[in-house]
């Protein structure tokens, strides 16, 4: 398993726990939330905005003698136009997957275990927002299953 494969894993299961979830966009049309890997895709005009939108970026890796880490950063996006309490729409949304990913602490893909979450897992909302775009952010650290050791045998190379 690679870090590619294990982000692309993660998104997936993100995608399926949010799938019932709609938030405004930029419109004030109902849409889906989008969930991206590592970037979010190029606009194609200025004008062109994300919200609402997951975005799972590798943020470092870790190989030692006894495991492997990877630490996820999650961004969150949401747009809320209620004057007072705009921040709860990105509070519940960061809340549904923090529960999503305790409740599932070893990610299995096709019955097979990709990788064990590592506590803690802190997340924080942007204390200066641009309403009505929220802003918030989670980090997770997951347990990478590590490649079995081989010896390599370089008999005749030069």
């Amino acid at each position: 398993m690679t870090p590619v494969t294990f982000l692309d894993d993660l998104c997936e299961f993100i995608r399926c726990k949010v799938n019932g979830y709609v938030f405004n966009n930029e419109n004030d049309d109902n849409v889906k939330i989008a969930v991206y890997a590592q970037e979010l895709p190029q606009k194609s005009d200025h004008t062109q905005r994300y919200c609402p939108f997951i975005l799972c970026s590798i943020i470092d890796g870790k190989d030692d003698e006894v495991e492997s880490t990877i630490k996820i950063r999650i961004y969150f996006g949401t747009i809320d136009r209620e004057p007072v309490d705009s921040w709860r729409s990105l509070v519940n949304l960061m809340v549904h997957v923090r529960h999503a990913i305790l409740s599932n602490r070893t990610l299995v893909v096709n019955k097979k275990r990709k990788g064990s979450l590592v506590l803690p897992l802190t997340y924080m909302v942007n204390q200066e927002q641009a309403h009505p775009l929220m802003y918030g952010q989670m980090d997770v650290t997951w347990q990478m299953y590590q490649p079995v050791e081989e010896t390599a045998n370089y008999d005749g190379l030069v």
